[in-house]
């Protein structure tokens, strides 16, 4: 029975994210030119992912209403637990059927999907935590064994690249002994252009999953694209590529009509156009924060405030927008300045009922001016401004490019 449960276990684990990526394409469109590339290029590439050390985040990860985990990821990724209902579902079908010492055996499990930003929430792989005490679990060998896993690229005793089903894995093992519980990474690689694309992908996930438990980067500058650009795929970059240049033309056409807002869903941003040439320099230079409870009818200022929001009323098109996003009883204050072109403003909202403490919202505002006009860029950040999208835009609004 032990050996049925170790068996359905180590399946599963590698199955549910086959059973969840039924909705990608299908494996016949996944064929790629073979040996394009040689092994020497294959080494070179694996040395430069695996020796890279990527800028880090700290991603809190949520096990249970008691227990959080702090890990590290690269700026363009994030974990999401969607999937864990199922495997939990399938688990407790399971439970009814083995022996009460077999029951005992089976821990905690909880599986966190690993999306990208870049590609729209993408599914890139699956992070399965288990608490145990036996270290002897998920071993390479088991799982060669268990799934019949017959075309191996690359091994190790922590780590399999194989291809099954006619697409690619990695799946990566790593066991913490003082916490008693493990790690368990598999990526699922699929719908890529090239063999060099290929194996990019392959060990820049392996990179991923080894540096889990990295510190967190620390840094006393700004960070800029040029320094994050290497931890993307290849996949991501294209994706990006793609996206700006649509944007670039966007932006020509945006100026030349009457529209004041427009929202670019693909790079998570918005696009305006404001009657203040200097929007950027006059929040920065905001002597009191801006109450949108102080601004009546089209956002004409109440008389009684006219000296305090004299440079705010040339940013009518600008407040606007703020208001119908967050409402009234919001202040608005500036947060830090990025660079030339860019700053980070807070957002203050009140408590109420369902917030008992006042709550802070986080916005990269960023200007450009250009042979067609000026527009401004607007986006979610966070309070240090190193999210991913405000260093894009950032680095966009000075060349126009990335």
């Amino acid at each position: 029975m032990k050996k049925q449960l170790f068996n359905f276990i180590l399946v599963f684990t590698i199955g549910i994210f086959l059973i969840s990526s039924c909705k990608d394409k299908v494996s016949d469109n996944f064929d790629i030119e073979q040996g394009s590339i040689s092994a020497t290029e294959i080494d070179s590439i694996k040395n430069a992912e695996l020796s890279f050390k990527p800028i880090l985040k700290t991603e809190i990860i949520k096990l249970d209403s008691l227990t959080s985990l702090e890990v590290s990821l690269p700026t363009n990724l994030y974990f999401d637990d969607d999937s864990s209902s199922n495997f939990k579902a399938f688990l407790e079908e399971y439970n009814s059927e083995v022996s009460e010492s077999d029951e005992q055996a089976i821990q905690t499990k909880y599986i966190f999907d690993l999306k990208s930003n870049v590609l729209q929430g993408q599914t890139l792989g699956q992070l399965l935590i288990e608490n145990s005490p036996n270290a002897s679990l998920y071993q390479i060998d088991d799982i060669i064994k268990f799934n019949e896993i017959t075309d191996i690229i690359q091994r190790d005793k922590n780590f399999i690249i194989y291809k099954e089903f006619g697409k690619y894995y990695v799946y990566v093992r790593n066991y913490n002994a003082i916490e008693s519980r493990y790690y368990l990474s598999i990526f699922e690689i699929d719908d890529v252009e090239s063999e060099k694309e290929l194996y990019n992908t392959i060990f820049k996930n392996l990179n991923i999953a080894n540096r889990l438990f990295d510190a967190e980067t620390l840094y006393d500058q700004q960070i800029s694209w040029l320094d994050l650009k290497p931890s993307l795929s290849l996949a991501e970059l294209n994706s990006l590529d793609k996206n700006y240049k649509s944007f670039t033309k966007e932006i020509k056409l945006f100026l030349k009509n009457d529209g004041d807002f427009v929202e670019l869903e693909t790079i998570n941003t918005f696009l305006f156009k404001d009657s203040n040439p200097n929007l950027i320099q006059e929040i920065e230079n905001l002597n009191e924060p801006i109450n949108l409870d102080n601004f009546a009818g089209l956002f004409e200022v109440k008389e009684e405030n006219q000296s305090m929001y004299n440079h705010a009323s040339k940013s009518q098109k600008f407040l606007e927008y703020l208001f119908q996003k967050n409402g009234g009883s919001s202040i608005i204050s500036f947060k830090k300045r990025i660079s030339s072109n860019s700053i980070i403003f807070q957002i203050e909202r009140e408590s109420d009922y369902y917030d008992k403490e006042n709550t802070f919202e986080y916005f990269a505002l960023c200007s450009a001016k250009t042979q067609w006009g000026q527009f401004y860029l607007l986006s979610d950040s966070n309070a240090e401004g190193t999210d991913l999208n405000t260093i894009m835009n950032d680095y966009f609004v000075k060349y126009l490019k990335l």
